[in-house]
């Protein structure tokens, strides 16, 4: 170690140690942990070829006394710590040849009372989870049950972890239990169809569960008459839920007909004649007379007959009719009738 230019001499009275720097060794010095509210003091003597230095200062933030939040130029002061935390100890001392040098200790301050429980409260998961555990105290050793030394870990399962934290201060152990439940089975069914005429019942459950379906009501079942999207979501007792939904297309069998007479003499009554239709996509229609003339014909649903064969009322009779359709399903129906026209 260079000594040409004196030597820097620094006691810790607590603990009795002592470290030997010369002005040109690098700043830090050490680093030091103390519980808090712990009287700590630390000394200085130093000549630069036999002089004393001209002037020196300590410089410990967040220290008490809180004069010592600035700087003090005592030789020894004491001073102590009252939060937990980490703290920086310097001494910056001008030697007798006007030169500066400076070191410093990292201090760690602890609280001596047991440590605070940071791993929080025991708690229930739904289906699959990841926690990060963090038994806090910074400083600290640590011992987790999972054989991990670290201060946090993470886990995915459920179970009881404990924890022992210790430093120079305090020991202590903490715990906390993760409990993992299975969601509530629930299947609606695959999706399908339903008709008005023959109404399905959607069952969810017992009663030991709770139930909100897509339209409010909380029963067991829900009874469906119509083609739509149906939910719901399955809660135990312990707030675990599930959800399903199922989709139901109209499977009723589409309704096509052709009235049997119509009467177009212009008293506002039963004037015009169509196919009526209930689930139908598409069709194409015809009329035809006796003789098998085509009168009129559509392709456009809800488009009725007039009675009228090129602008000209036709005369009263039988008149035979050929319809084709599609229905929702795409479902092919082919019929053919007669009706009567009379004025």
């Amino acid at each position: 170690m260079e000594q040409k230019r004196g030597f820097l001499l620094i006691l810790f009275l607590v603990t009795l140690l002592s470290a030997k720097l010369s002005a040109q060794d690098p700043a830090y010095w050490r680093s030091d942990t103390f519980c808090l509210n712990t009287s700590i003091q630390y000394t200085f003597t130093i000549t630069q070829n036999g002089q004393p230095p001209q002037s020196w200062a300590w410089s410990m933030p967040g220290a008490n006394p809180d004069t010592f939040f600035s700087t003090t130029s005592d030789q020894s002061p004491a001073f102590s710590f009252s939060q937990a935390g980490y703290y920086k100890v310097v001494i910056t001392v001008k030697l007798a040849d006007g030169t500066d040098t400076s070191v410093y200790s990292d201090v760690l301050a602890l609280d001596p009372s047991p440590p605070s429980n940071t791993l929080g409260n025991d708690s229930t998961y739904c289906g699959e989870f990841v926690r990060i555990l963090d038994a806090g105290n910074p400083g600290s050793q640590y011992q987790w049950s999972t054989g991990e030394k670290t201060q946090t870990i993470q886990v995915d399962q459920g179970g009881v972890y404990t924890v022992d934290v210790s430093n120079a201060c305090y020991t202590g152990q903490f715990s906390i239990e993760l409990t993992q439940r299975n969601a509530p089975d629930l299947d609606l069914g695959p999706d399908g169809f339903v008709c008005n005429e023959a109404p399905k019942t959607l069952v969810a459950g017992d009663n030991s569960y709770t139930y909100l379906w897509q339209d409010g009501s909380q029963g067991i079942d829900f009874i469906v008459s119509e083609a739509g999207t149906y939910s719901v979501t399955k809660t135990d007792a312990f707030g675990c839920s599930s959800s399903d939904e199922i989709i139901l297309k109209d499977s009723c069998p589409p309704d096509l007909y052709v009235p049997t007479a119509f009467t177009p003499n212009n008293d506002g009554k039963n004037e015009t004649i169509s196919p009526y239709t209930n689930g139908i996509r598409s069709l194409e229609w015809y009329v035809y007379d006796r003789w098998g003339e085509l009168m009129f014909s559509t392709d456009q649903i809800g488009e009725a007959w007039d009675g009228t064969f090129r602008g000209k009322e036709c005369p009263d009779g039988i008149y035979i009719w050929y319809l084709k359709a599609y229905d929702t399903n795409y479902g092919l129906h082919v019929q053919k009738g007669s009706f009567l026209l009379y004025q």
